[in-house]
């Protein structure tokens, strides 16, 4: 794990367009991301017996009779050179496709070797091994992998130095070798690649290394693996797992049988066609959400389309999509996918968004449906004309799909706490279709959004939920059009806080859960180094300032050079936890900043600011300061009293100031909330307790923390309108991937320890028996 230190490499331009935790399949995968999903595994990692994960996981079928398991002659004329760890990694793939599609004769599988060429739908360029294929969906020898057909994945490693998993408890199953790592990472990437392009609950790895071999299971809760067997000492073991897939039901090879694909000759295949090519139109001929449709449109360019049904009995609905608009790339965990979809109960109406996700089953997280339908419910006050929360539409449970690796850890485990969470696979359909928040215009617009998704968490607070999980990925622009009286379009730009999976209930003081909730870069520095905090508004608000610094330093002009650098230390950085049973915590960077109010560049006196330009003309002239400092220099003195005060005993509660009932829509009121309020003397010292107090109780208005920020909007000429740049920094040259907001202590009260990196023996197994059977 890698500490909170200077990272290994720096520069490179940054071009982030949405949340890395929920972010389009559109560039090359790297070696940090790769780390990325091995970090949300750690402790997650299931070791089971060859027989007992046969008998859980892949049944032998009835009243068929098994072919006789052997290897080929050209597979057993290899051995010893595998042995000796004397052959190149393709010189193995013939001789093994030869045994195992000899076993698969007569089957409608087919095992095919892909491993130098790439998915051509795949912008992550992953290449992957091999697989197995069902019918007629099995690329040729000289064709490009499917990702959307794979069915079994299959990777090969010359050598058992690169295993990703190990045999030992001591290391929580994970190989201590750099070789094993990183194989480790490969295969979960592809294996995200699989829930990405496929609708499942799970699916199977094959993993061939040198002369051993593992088979894996992945859903949202963890990996399943078995130990490693011989399978040349072995090869009934091989050959029994290869044969008992190929006959089990589609369900039982993780395929989600609520699914139904789309074919070419079907009528909804014909609608997608016509509903992609071009927007609907208004009675008075305007174009409607020609936006949406475009995003629609290049869901449905390439790959299959899908019917998928939301909620259960009388209120389920059916839904018409191609392709995931959003994806996360996380193995574990939720891995939300987002859909814009076509409703069949109105083919011809606006598109909606359908989330499909695997929400924690936890009896203190209500279904994101059940806050909807609160939060969509007339108040006692007067409704505002824009709350900015999303319109239900439907949601439940997918019938009884559920995760089944937490419950092997328990059962391994029964005496201990188990870190796997159990994920219910759960839909959801809102009316909006938003665009990512990186989409703004300009700075003045990026700032207005952000103030209409504070007020959003307002309007939800006062109905009793917090929302818990602020971030780039979950602040959104929704373009609201309607046709006035002459009969005009008018479209509206509006901040719009989506993804209330995680909210909870103010009234709800149960104790948090074991892990984080929320996304690790816009998590408050308080809530990153207490991690069982309960969540209030300060945090929350906390939350929205990360965000406009995120967004602003790569897409406004600035005085930071290495952008690269920045955003890794202050957003991804943690300290690593102290021992197996504590949390890791906030990065030391974001911590300072938020403790002495200033955002200073990479050590030195120098403070961040902003600009108007990014090249002033005449060139070598001073840029315009940018209006966002002031706002930027206004919040942190506030977080800078907060966190003063988190250092000091506890103050007695100040009695509460409350904004204007209604402060949305309009900066007017809260302007008009905000200097209703009596600033505190600036004369006083910023240690002086009352001033702290104040500070941070304007920190839990939300009325009041807008205002702050409305303050520096009143006059929008000031504003530059042309600030907004091209992207700064690329996601692939992210220095170092952050660490989940998930993690949790890697051995939980258990005995298991961290072993010091050491690299394994690299000689092959060459244990042997005679061949009566295993």
């Amino acid at each position: 794990m890698t500490t909170d230190a200077s990272p290994l490499k720096k520069g490179g331009p940054y071009s982030a367009s949405s949340s890395d935790f929920m972010t389009e399949r559109s560039r090359p995968l790297s070696k940090q991301q790769q780390m990325r999903y091995r970090l949300s595994m750690e402790g997650k990692c299931i070791l089971y017996s060859y027989d007992d994960m046969m008998n859980r996981y892949v049944h032998s079928p009835k009243n068929r009779e098994s072919p006789k398991f052997e290897l080929s002659p050209s597979l057993e004329k290899l051995r010893e050179d595998i042995l000796d760890g004397k052959i190149q990694e393709k010189l193995m793939y013939k001789p093994l496709s030869e045994t195992i599609n000899s076993w698969l004769a007569g089957t409608e599988f087919t095992l095919v070797i892909t491993e130098d060429k790439q998915d051509s739908k795949d912008q992550t360029r992953q290449r992957i091994d091999g697989g197995i294929y069902k019918g007629e969906e099995a690329p040729s020898r000289e064709q490009r992998p499917n990702w959307e057909a794979l069915d079994a994945g299959m990777e090969v490693k010359r050598h058992h130095t690169s295993d990703p998993f190990s045999d030992h408890s001591a290391t929580n199953f994970v190989p201590t070798s750099m070789h094993g790592q990183e194989a480790l990472g490969q295969i979960m990437s592809y294996s995200s690649l699989t829930f990405v392009y496929q609708h499942r609950t799970h699916h199977f790895t094959l993993l061939i290394l040198g002369v051993q071999a593992r088979i894996v299971r992945w859903d949202r809760a963890g990996v399943v693996f078995s130990e490693a067997f011989n399978y040349f000492d072995y090869p009934e073991k091989l050959g029994s797992f290869v044969w008992r897939y190929v006959h089990m039901t589609d369900a039982q090879r993780g395929h989600d049988s609520t699914v139904e694909r789309i074919l070419s000759t079907h009528d909804q295949h014909k609608l997608i066609e016509r509903r992609a090519a071009s927007p609907r139109k208004s009675p008075q001929g305007h174009a409607l959400d020609a936006h949406v449709t475009k995003l629609f449109r290049k869901t449905v360019e390439v790959g299959q389309r899908y019917k998928l049904d939301v909620g259960e009995g009388s209120e389920r609905r059916t839904f018409f999509v191609g392709q995931p608009h959003i994806s996360s790339p996380v193995l574990a965990g939720r891995g939300t996918r987002g859909y814009i979809a076509i409703d069949a109960q109105d083919p011809e109406g606006p598109f909606v968004f359908l989330k499909d996700t695997w929400r924690v089953a936890s009896d203190a997280l209500e279904p994101e449906g059940r806050t909807l339908e609160t939060l969509n419910q007339p108040g006692p006050e007067t409704e505002p004309d824009w709350t900015g929360i999303p319109t239900l539409v439907c949601h439940g449970d997918v019938g009884d799909q559920e995760t089944d690796s937490q419950k092997l850890w328990q059962e391994l485990h029964p005496e201990e706490e188990c870190p796997l969470r159990t994920h219910r696979h759960y839909r959801l359909v809102v009316k909006e279709v938003g665009l990512r928040i990186t989409e703004f215009v300009n700075g003045y617009e990026m700032i207005m959004l952000i103030i209409e998704a504070i007020l959003a968490h307002e309007y939800a607070y006062k109905k009793g939920f917090i929302h818990r999980d602020i971030s780039a990925g979950n602040v959104l622009i929704v373009v609201d059009e309607k046709v006035n009286d002459q009969g005009d379009l008018v479209s509206e730009r509006h901040g719009f806080l989506t993804d209330w999976e995680l909210a909870k209930r103010v009234s709800d003081t149960s104790p948090r859960q074991q892990e984080r909730t929320g996304t690790w870069q816009f998590l408050s520095a308080d809530i990153l180094s207490n991690p069982r905090k309960a969540v209030k508004i300060s945090h929350e608000m906390e939350s929205f300032f990360h965000l406009m610094i995120w967004l602003a330093i790569q897409y406004l002009p600035h005085n930071v050079v290495d952008v690269s650098g920045f955003v890794t230390d202050y957003f991804d950085a943690y300290t690593p936890a102290q021992d197996t049973t504590s949390f890791p915590s906030c990065g030391r960077y974001k911590m300072s900043v938020m403790q002495s109010g200033i955002i200073s560049i990479g050590g030195t006196s120098e403070w961040l600011n902003f600009f108007c330009e990014a090249n002033p003309t005449p060139p070598h002239s001073t840029p315009t300061i940018h209006p966002i400092n002031a706002i930027i220099t206004t919040l942190l003195s506030k977080f800078r009293s907060r966190y003063t005060l988190l250092l000091a005993p506890p103050p007695e509660p100040p009695q509460r100031r409350t904004g204007s009932a209604n402060p949305r829509g309009k900066i007017t009121q809260l302007l008009a909330a905000h200097r209703n309020k009596q600033p505190a003397s600036t004369t006083r010292a910023p240690t002086d307790r009352a001033v702290l107090l104040q500070d941070e109780q304007d920190l839990g208005d939300h009325t009041l923390f807008a205002g702050m920020i409305a303050v520096h909007m009143e006059d929008p000429e000031v504003w530059p309108s042309s600030d907004k740049t091209e992207p700064q920094l690329l996601y692939g040259d992210r220095i170092r991937e952050p660490l989940p907001s998930s993690a949790i202590p890697l051995a939980r009260g258990s005995k298991r320890t961290h072993q010091s990196m050491t690299e394994v023996d690299d000689r092959q197994p060459k244990r042997t028996r005679s061949r009566g059977g295993p």
